[in-house]
């Protein structure tokens, strides 16, 4: 018999009031005769609970054990308690934690910022970054997964960079964080309270704690599961007999139960409940009921369940479980079961899980709450899905398809559950639930015990609004939320607008009548709200045509009668809701009310009943017994807002929104529209849109409603917006001719919606998708594709033809985009693509441009052909795969459509797939033929990888790679077409200043007097031809279609008729092929015949064609009348002159009294209209260039008092101005783009965005030439921008070679070429050169950011420019040393005889001293200076001697001179030794035909030529002028080392490297010259090798060190001889034996390269001879310094060195030593290392240069104020303040102003 509980005993006591003394008898007798405690019978210290006043912690080791003790514990005893632990030895505040998959030792190497990964965005990510959270919250930095290891550390940083947002950490931004000495980064939260990321930069600040040192306190909690041991409770009711079976099952046989209360009674849900809870307790988790869920930091959150990972326990708030609580919350842990275990079933789900449509709403609904982590977002959809199935299995509901794919991933494990439910019962039931759940698991060989597994701490949230139970109280509080708001908000119309600024986000761009505009009133709060959720949208318009523009359309009385008819049917629409869906109203009162006829009414009458009839099936769908609500005219308010989508408070009335039961809507937006004449067809009732009008308005629609949906879903708590759609009506009003002019009134005649006309489908946007995963990846790709095409249409008003093509295309995709939102659109999709593909069939194998006429071939594809037809098809390609699910479900819910569109997938994948091989083909044949034209072999093979240094310093020129080759040719060859117009511009432009300087002059006024007379102070442009009332009336001829007077005032333009005939050929043609009828197919692609004998058609375009042509005779035909009346008729039509003199404006009846003045004007028109021509650009005739002023310019013009904004406007951001800093900015967003730069188009604006036309540059020839400069190189640019494109297409698949650490190629296993997919380094680098750089003008990339309102890209380029002058403004000494170092080193290229020789270098100083006129001409014709002249040419047509002189150029003067008279030395000792070939390309006379002439000698002709005004062909083709000129500029660089302007590298591009390179950018070229690896140069077109390499090999071939150091010996003795002796007693010459040597390693070595395999030896041997004596050229040139400096080194009798006796001996001295230094840079030791080492930013000079400025400058004040002069100090008053300004510093050490200057010889 058992023995009886001590009953006195505190135990006991406890245990009998917490479970009654029944239950604690049975667990007494459970454990053994012993009273339960559970901290005494798991063994666990007193001490170490957590609150004990003595703490003594437990081990990691002894936790774990605790635990197992635990889960034998409450298998015997049936209880659930539970463990919870807690860190001793620190507070989880002060540790950071990561859990990682590196060792221990590799998290603490240092950070390694030349081994990097390249994202998707090109962004160049360190590998062994390292990123910790901290301890105390979880998130992606300490998310616990699989093979990760858990690291706990203190993070001690000594200067941490904080910041309150995460960024991406490129290598770019951690360099410039490293060099400010930051040694981490710490991000907090956005109130910087909560530490939520640490990023060490210096590993040596982490402080690891190991594991086995951390000590843990416990604390316990209970659960004694009671029920189990309770005596037969009795059930009083049908919801207690559901409680009583939960409670029975535990404990009694099913057959009892079913006695007590009958088995039909148990529904399925409460057994499946019983069948979890089961397995839960199997792998030991615990279900508790709780007050409320709590995310991980502690922080409630509106959620019905929480399963969490790390205290194996589901959550669930009392009250609020559902159907799918338990199930889902189950699942996860079966599903991290899965993950820790690493079945294979796991990974299926994991790859298959976002094919289906419950990933993509998980994502949007749970992205927030798990800090858009993926993962966690993939288990949680998994989860629901898993839910979904057990449901189904237990409810006998049908699954649907994509559901019961999933369920065959769980066959094995769900197995259980159907035997549970149908089977017979057993006794105990939890015994057979637990092993029948058991054996499943192990067929699964999963290891089922939570407690010994690492499952981490992730938490996952079954979020309130799930529950269907809580859908109907979220409905109903939204529904009192409509109400509520609706109520509270009016409008009132009189809102004066300055009361709204400052408040309102867009109140600069608001169109007010009288200075009032309509708002929305608050009256609760008795104010004006400041925003409507249209402002943001109408602000684009506003933008677009200008605010004066945009008041003047307002208020014009048809638009007025257009506002009211829209009001009036917008309220029509409104009634017949309510009585349609809630029969409130009288039918028949609605239609006297709405003006209209019962025709219209009917057709607005059912499309109100279509929009019920959709939102009724939508509900079906949703939940068949649920409710759904339409609220007509639903006002919405948002006091927060968001940024970027809606502002902080803002008001909107919805005009319909439909709420469904499970509180999510659709939302609709009617527009009713007039079209413009070139949308139409017919007139009045009869009008017939026939082109899409919306294209220009979908960006104000998408805003519009973006506004409505982020409201809906941040303030009102819709869980999701369905259907976000415009509803377009097209409305015609009665026209009648009042005064002989047509006015509407306000008569509506007709009404069309969708029933009658295609365009008026409803329109998706705000990124509505379909719901299908596949579908809405299509619908975002085309999405892209049509916004990329719209920014092009944008550029291309004035290019009509390539405008219109682009509108063709964009309709195509506006139609294919709102097909696949509504209703899935594939067939359509698919029909489009055969289109195409009958397209590619005609034109793919052409390869021939040019007809035998000359004329352009119009099968011929473009590159820009090539590229839309490649990107059309990739889109295509996209169908085959995006449609697997969607055909998936219409296979059960729709037969007939999925048989139609699986067919057409077959019919037309392969096709599809075949068209994108096709395109790939074409692209890659293109490149090749077009490189080999350039000289470029083999252009597609696979190249070498590229290096990080040659790829930093490597000039755009200097890569050998032939794809990029390719990319410079074409660089290079826009740059000389640029230049060659911009020589022509600036020559005309010279011309018309001369005269009207004269004018002026005559006249007394000065030249910007002149400017003045010509200029509207208003706008800043020239004065207009016409008074402002002739374009009124204008614009009222158009608007009332006066035929008559346009007639009367304007005539055809010359040669009209012969432009529109080929125009209108081509359009023709073009809308033939774009809209191409599409035909039946067999397999062999030939087309299928009827039994008539006629082709199949699947699409019959004949109709559309015709809409097509007609729209555009209407345009463009002046036969028709709409023509002359049409907007575009400026193209063809031009004011007759016998009437221009009435409309004239004074100002222009002054311009022409006066002849100079006139021409001047007119000479501006001509070149405004020829860059728009050449651009596509509207640019107006009388438009000046948008060239903000600076301060040289304001005091220039006399504007003293813009001075100093000049300056300061100079660097600050301005979100509409583009620049030669960052490229192009969005005038919308601010937001840099991919465009080439056309600068100065867009208006000027002050800081606050508003537009101040007093910043304006009125230097009207200046601007003139500058703005031609940006025309020409957008025009160049723009050619070859899509072969470019191309290039870069082809890089992102092209293989490339592996190369080892030196550069050499690898060879794989079979002993080929080992080659990998694509070369990350190379794709990024040409994307930076040619692309960024080279095409939009990106010179330093990277995002700019704000310094309050200034840019910090241009505050550091700034100080960057002031600091470089500030040090070598003016300078004299080094400019000498400069010039003579490029002299020597020109000789020592010389004497390698390739380019020139020394004789020829000898003639051409001759006759740059003699001034000869074949050298000028030469220079001038080629202009091979490597600095930008433009600007130089710009500051000298300016109209005052300031403006021409203070700039930078001027301040390096000497530098620039020095360096333009060694290249131009250059260039003509190169023409004395190249000729012309046949083919018109440069040639060195040695291999061409004895007696050709050399360039020097075509030159002589051609110099003698133009003197009489001549031109004389020099021979030289295109090609071979840029060639030659190329050769030149090589050369040049090679000499001096400078990059250029038009020539730069990829070091450049960083903002960092930038900074850094800051007085070095001459050491890469330089360096390379000297000791440079072996290769073939094509810029130069021969072979080369670092001279000093040259030298090394002649003695580094041997074999042994002695034989070495005996070859370097000689080889140093002969190479002094040559020196010395100035090649009398030895001539530096190859080894024979080491040259043939050396001649098969590199040909071995560079298999892959065919100029390569090409030498012969006989170059090679020339080109190490030239080397050599190169070498020994330049030892010369070095000794003969160093003699000059030891004799003016020595002493003389007073016992002091030569140099420093006379101002004249110090700066020889000085020029003399600065130009040995810069010549033997790569040659003496220290000279390099004080150069590499010198301060990595210069910039920061700036800085320390400033302390000593501001220390100097308080020395003297305080000596000035104690009378007391410090002896200490030599130096003088502003002695350090005086350089701040450019040249100070150079002058007056030149000049040796002060006893300092003089001992300076040694700086």
């Amino acid at each position: 018999m058992a023995s009886c509980p001590n009953k006195s005993h505190p135990d006991w006591q406890a245990l009998v009031n917490q479970v009654g003394e029944y239950t604690a008898m049975a667990m007494y007798r459970k454990n053994g005769g012993n009273i339960p405690n559970v901290i005494r019978d798991l063994k666990l210290s007193a001490k170490a609970q957590t609150g004990s006043p003595v703490q003594e912690g437990i081990s990691n080791q002894q936790w774990i054990n605790a635990l197992k003790r635990l889960k034998a514990y409450n298998s015997k005893m049936g209880t659930a308690h539970r463990l919870n632990n807690s860190q001793l030895r620190k507070s989880t505040a002060e540790m950071s934690v990561r859990y990682g998959k590196e060792t221990l030792e590799e998290l603490l190497r240092p950070i390694d910022l030349k081994n990097f990964t390249v994202n998707s965005r090109g962004d160049k990510i360190p590998a062994n970054l390292t990123f910790f959270g901290p301890a105390d919250r979880s998130g992606n930095y300490n998310f616990p997964g699989q093979n990760r290891n858990r690291f706990e550390a203190r993070i001690e940083p000594k200067n941490p960079l904080v910041l309150n947002m995460t960024e991406v950490w490129t290598v770019e931004r951690l360099q410039d964080i490293i060099s400010q000495g930051h040694d981490a980064i710490v991000v907090t939260d956005a109130i910087g309270e909560k530490v939520t990321e640490t990023i060490p930069l210096d590993k040596s600040i982490i402080k690891i704690d190991s594991p086995t040192s951390t000590m843990y306190t416990y604390q316990v909690i209970e659960n004694w599961n009671s029920a189990l041991y309770k005596s037969d409770p009795v059930a009083n009711n049908k919801t207690e007999q559901l409680d009583l079976f939960t409670d029975m099952l535990q404990i009694f046989p099913e057959e009892e139960i079913d006695s007590r209360i009958g088995r039909h009674n148990i529904p399925n849900h409460i057994k499946l409940e019983q069948s979890l809870q089961s397995f839960l307790q199997a792998i030991g988790v615990d279900v508790e009921t709780v007050k409320g869920i709590t995310d991980a930091n502690g922080n409630p959150i509106s959620a019905i369940a929480k399963a969490n990972m790390l205290n194996r326990v589901i959550e669930v708030v009392e009250g609020k479980q559902g159907l799918d609580t338990l199930p889902e919350e189950a699942a996860h842990f079966f599903v991290r079961l899965l993950k820790v275990n690493n079945h294979p079933l796991y990974d299926s789900m994991k790859k298959e899980i976002r094919d289906y449509a419950v990933f993509e709403e998980v994502k949007e609904q749970y992205d927030e709450v798990y800090d858009s982590n993926v993962d966690a977002l993939e288990e949680e959809a998994i989860g629901k899905l898993i839910s979904k199935v057990l449901i189904s299995q237990v409810t006998g509901e049908e699954i649907p398809e994509k559901v019961s794919r999933a369920k065959r991933w769980f066959d094995k494990v769900l197995a259980y559950l159907r035997k549970l439910v149908g089977r017979p019962s057993e006794n105990p039931y939890k015994a057979a639930a637990m092993s029948i759940m058991n054996r499943d698991l192990n067929e699964l060989k999963i290891n089922t015990s939570l407690v010994d597994s690492n499952i981490g701490s992730t938490e996952f949230y079954a979020l309130e609004d799930e529950n269907v139970k809580l859908d109907v109280e979220k409905v109903a509080d939204t529904l009192n939320e409509f109400e509520n708001t609706n109520e509270r908000f009016s409008t009132k119309k009189n809102v004066p607008l300055e009361d709204l600024e400052g408040q309102a986000e867009f109140a600069k761009w608001m169109v007010a009548e009288e200075g009032l505009v309509e708002r929305y009133w608050d009256n609760v709060l008795n104010k004006v709200v400041a925003n409507r959720a249209t402002d943001r949208a109408g602000s684009i318009f506003v933008r677009r045509q200008g605010l004066e523009k945009a008041k003047e359309i307002n208020s014009n009385r048809d638009n007025e009668i257009k506002r009211t008819g829209g009001t009036a049917l917008h309220s029509t629409m409104e009634r017949l809701m309510q009585l349609v869906m809630y029969k409130h109203g009288n039918r028949a009162s609605i239609l006297k009310d709405s003006g209209v006829s019962e025709e219209i009414f009917k057709r607005l009458e059912k499309s109100v009943k279509g929009i019920v009839k959709s939102s009724r099936e939508q509900q079906a769908k949703i939940d068949p017994n649920g409710i759904f609500h339409i609220r007509p005219e639903q006002i919405v308010h948002d006091s927060d807002g968001k940024k970027g989508v809606t502002s902080q408070d803002t008001a909107g009335s919805i005009d319909l929104v439909v709420l469904y039961s499970d509180n999510s809507t659709d939302i609709y937006d009617y527009k009713f529209v007039t079209p413009k004449s070139d949308f139409v067809t017919g007139f009045g009732k009869g009008t017939k849109i026939v082109l899409n009008p919306f294209g220009i308005k979908m960006d104000g629609y998408h805003m519009q409603l973006s506004t409505y949906k982020d409201i809906l879903k941040r303030k009102y708590g819709i869980s999701k917006v369905r259907k976000s759609r415009i509803i377009p009506f097209h409305v015609e009003y009665k026209a009648k001719k009042i005064d002989g002019i047509y006015r509407l009134t306000n008569e509506i005649v007709n009404v069309q919606t969708a029933s009658e006309n295609e365009f008026l489908k409803q329109i998706p946007v705000a990124n509505e998708l379909f719901g299908d995963a596949g579908i809405d990846k299509l619908i975002k790709k085309f999405s892209a594709r049509r916004n990329k095409l719209n920014k092009e249409r944008k550029k291309l008003k004035a290019n009509p033809e390539r405008y219109e093509q682009l509108t063709s295309e964009i309709t195509s995709l506006d139609s294919a985009v709102q097909n696949l939102r509504v209703g899935g659109g594939i067939g359509e999709l698919f029909v489009a693509a055969a289109g195409k593909m009958q397209l590619l069939d005609r034109k793919s194998g052409v390869e021939q441009e040019f007809l035998d006429d000359g004329s352009i071939n119009p099968d011929f594809m473009t590159w820009a052909e090539l590229n839309d037809m490649t990107e059309s098809f990739n889109l295509y390609s996209g169908i085959v795969g995006g449609i697997t699910n969607l055909l998936r479900d219409l296979k059960t819910s729709d037969p007939a459509e999925f048989n139609k569109l699986n067919n057409l997938r077959r019919k037309y994948g392969p096709s599809i797939e075949s068209a994108v091989q096709v395109l790939k083909d074409m692209q890659t044949q293109r490149i090749a033929t077009d490189a080999l034209d350039r000289g470029i072999q083999d252009a597609t093979r696979a190249s070498r990888e590229i290096g990080t240094m040659g790829g930093l310093f490597n000039t755009a020129s200097e890569f050998e790679h032939p794809i990029f080759r390719v990319a410079w040719s074409l660089i290079e060859q826009s740059q000389v077409n640029t230049m060659k117009d911009l020589n022509k511009l600036e020559k005309e432009i010279e011309s018309q200043v001369t005269s009207l300087k004269e004018w002026s002059e005559t006249n007394g006024m000065s030249l910007m007097d002149a400017y003045r007379s010509m200029i509207n102070p208003e706008t800043g442009n020239l004065t207009p031809m016409y008074t402002a009332e002739f374009w009124d009336i204008l614009k009222e001829a158009r608007s009332s279609k006066n035929i008559e007077w346009m007639k009367n005032h304007y005539q055809k333009k010359e040669g009209y008729q012969e432009q529109f005939d080929k125009w209108k050929e081509r359009r023709f043609k073009k809308i033939e092929e774009d809209y191409a009828d599409i035909y039946e197919e067999d397999q062999n692609g030939d087309r299928v015949r009827t039994e008539s004998g006629s082709f199949v058609v699947i699409k019959d375009r004949e109709k559309t064609r015709e809409n097509m042509k007609q729209t555009w005779l209407s345009t463009h035909d002046l036969s028709r009348n709409s023509a002359w009346l049409n907007t575009r008729a400026y193209l063809h039509l031009e004011m007759k002159p016998e009437m221009q003199g009435q409309y004239h404006s004074e100002k222009y009846k002054y311009i022409l009294a006066n002849q100079p003045l006139l021409d001047f004007y007119t000479m501006y028109q001509e070149k405004n209209k020829e860059f728009s021509e050449r651009t596509g650009h509207h640019i107006a005739g009388n438009f000046v260039a948008n060239l903000r002023i600076d301060s040289v310019d304001a005091i220039a013009q006399g504007r003293t008092k813009e001075t100093l904004k000049a300056a300061l406007d100079g660097l600050k951001i301005h979100s509409n101005e583009s620049d030669e800093i960052n490229g192009v900015r969005n005038p919308v967003t601010g937001e840099l783009e991919p465009q080439i730069p056309l600068l100065y188009l867009n208006p000027l604006q002050d800081s606050k965005g508003d537009v101040d036309n007093s910043m304006k540059n009125i230097d009207l020839a200046r601007s003139l030439y500058l703005m031609g400069k940006t025309a020409f190189n957008y025009e160049q640019k723009n050619a070859v921008e899509d072969q470019i494109l191309s290039l870069h297409d082809f890089l992102l698949d092209h293989e490339s070679l592996l190369t080892d650490w030196k550069g050499e190629v690898k060879y794989d296993a079979s002993g080929e070429l080992a080659t990998k997919e694509s070369d990350a380094s190379a794709i990024d680098i040409f994307k930076r050169l040619y692309i960024n750089q080279g095409l939009y003008g990106q010179n330093v990339q990277g995002k700019d950011w704000a310094m309050g309102s200034f840019s910090g890209k241009k505050v550091l380029l700034g100080a960057k420019s002031l600091f470089g002058a500030k040090v070598l403004g003016l300078a004299v000494i080094p400019a000498v040393a400069a010039w003579g170092a490029g002299r020597l080193a020109l000789n020592a290229v010389a004497k390698k005889g390739t380019f020139f020789t020394s004789k020829m270098s000898s003639n051409a100083t001759k006759m740059f001293i003699k001034q000869d006129d074949t050298y000028n001409f030469l220079v001038n014709h080629f202009e091979i200076h490597q600095d930008n002249k433009s600007y130089r040419v710009a500051n000298s047509l300016s109209t005052g001697l300031l403006a021409k002189t203070v700039s930078m150029d001027t301040l390096f003067l000497g530098f620039r001179k020095a360096d333009e008279w060694n290249e131009n030395n250059i260039l003509v000792a190169m023409s004395q030794n190249y000729g012309v070939d046949a083919e018109g390309m440069p040639k060195r006379l040695e291999f061409l035909p004895e007696g050709s002439l050399s360039i020097k000698e075509l030159g002589d002709i051609a110099a003698e030529n133009a003197k009489e005004d001549k031109t004389f062909d020099m021979k030289l083709s295109e090609k071979g002028f840029i060639k030659f000129r190329g050769i030149a500029r090589a050369v040049a660089g090679d000499i001096k080392g400078q990059t250029s302007s038009e020539d730069g590298n990829a070091a450049n591009t960083y903002l960092l490297g930038n900074l850094a390179m800051q007085f070095k950018n001459w050491m890469p070229r330089i360096i390379r010259e000297r000791v440079g690896g072996f290769k073939y140069r094509s810029a130069t077109d021969t072979y080369e090798q670092g001279r000093y390499k040259v030298v090394s090999d002649e003695f580094w071939q041997e074999e042994s060190a002695q034989k070495i150091l005996m070859g370097a010996l000689t080889t140093a003795l002969k190479l002094s001889a040559d020196a010395v002796t100035f090649g009398l007693a030895h001539k530096m010459s190859p080894d024979i034996k080491t040259t043939e040597k050396l001649f098969q390693k590199y040909k071995q070595e560079n298999i892959d390269n065919p100029d390569i395999q090409q030498m012969d030896l006989k170059e090679f041997t020339d080109m190490r001879r030239g080397q050599l004596r190169a070498a020994a050229s330049e030892l010369r040139s070095l000794l003969g310094l160093f003699a000059a400096t030891l004799i003016l080194s020595l002493k003389g009798d007073d016992d002091e060195e030569m140099y420093k006796k006379t101002w004249a001996t110090r700066q020889l001295y000085n020029s003399i030593r600065r130009t040995r230094t810069e010549l033997g840079f790569t040659s003496n030791p220290g000279d390099w290392a004080s150069t590499i080492t010198r301060s990595s930013i210069p910039l920061s000079g700036l800085i320390s240069d400033t302390i000593k400025a501001l220390h100097n400058t308080g020395d003297v004040f305080m000596e000035d104020i104690s009378g007391v002069e410090d002896k200490r100090d030599k130096t003088g008053r502003f002695y350090y303040t005086g350089p701040f300004i450019p040249g100070f510093k150079q002058l007056r050490r030149f000049f040796e102003a002060t006893e300092q200057d003089k001992r300076a010889y040694q700086q």
